[in-house]
């Protein structure tokens, strides 16, 4: 399996969340571009459409638009719609500050808009997260599948955790066996955590390095474990425990 498939696949577990989180944070507290009370939500991508990660950025794109398609672009009483902005420019090839300025005022101004998966590169996010926490209806959920510095992506990494304690509120509500997939979800981050305990003995290991096989066989035998004990929520909560704990890990 190519690097640019794990992608893909953290990218449909996100997708799953946030399509599943939108309504919670809707009734909650109508976060993003005021919210309000109607039944139509964003989800928005972050992405550079142009360069280098264009292909890749696309491809994403195409994997949440097909997965809303195959819902009905549903999530409860909530029809969710999904908006992509392009973070990069033509003259630069790859993302851009002032576009990523941009992107995050689009963001915090669409109105409906609840949740942004992005972005690609830690430079735009560390630009667009200080926006989208002044939200005026309360701080926009941020779920980024590719961000690795920690130290500018704090709250990104705390979006995270709330989307895994949101994804273990909706286990506990939405099925019987709720405190199970909780338990295996955890068991199989467990996993992870602890290939990453053993490979730093040998020489260091960043948790969210850029892509390694025995990684990727790990991170795999868990979602794929992960599936028939807890379906579509399980498997994007051990996702989301995962990219956690990923911050966490040691550093090379």
């Amino acid at each position: 399996m190519p690097a640019r498939s794990i992608t893909r696949f953290v990218a449909l577990s996100a997708v799953v969340a946030l399509s599943l989180t939108a309504c919670a944070n809707n009734s909650d507290s109508g976060s993003g571009g005021g919210g309000g009370g109607s039944k139509d939500l964003i989800i928005s991508t972050d992405l550079p459409l142009q360069g280098s990660s264009a292909t890749q950025s696309d491809d994403t794109n195409k994997l949440i638009q097909l997965y809303l398609d195959q819902i009905g672009g549903k999530a409860g009483d909530y029809n969710i719609k999904l908006k992509t902005y392009d973070d990069a420019t033509a003259a630069a090839g790859k993302w851009d500050p002032a576009a990523c300025a941009k992107n995050a005022t689009d963001h915090v101004a669409t109105e409906n808009e609840v949740a942004v998966m992005g972005t690609f590169n830690s430079g735009c996010a560390k630009i667009e997260v200080p926006t989208l926490n002044q939200d005026s209806t309360g701080p926009m959920l941020v779920v980024s599948h590719a961000n690795t510095n920690v130290g500018t992506l704090r709250t990104v990494l705390w979006g995270r955790i709330a989307a895994a304690s949101i994804m273990a509120t909706v286990a506990l509500a939405a099925t019987p066996d709720g405190v199970r997939i909780i338990t295996a979800a955890a068991a199989g981050a467990g996993v992870w955590a602890t290939y990453h305990a053993l490979r730093e003995r040998r020489g260091g290991v960043v948790g969210n390095q850029p892509f390694e096989w025995p990684r990727l066989l790990v991170w795999v035998a868990v979602c794929v474990t992960m599936i028939p004990v807890g379906g579509l929520i399980g498997l994007a909560l051990v996702v989301f425990m995962i990219l956690a704990l990923a911050e966490f890990m040691p550093t090379m």
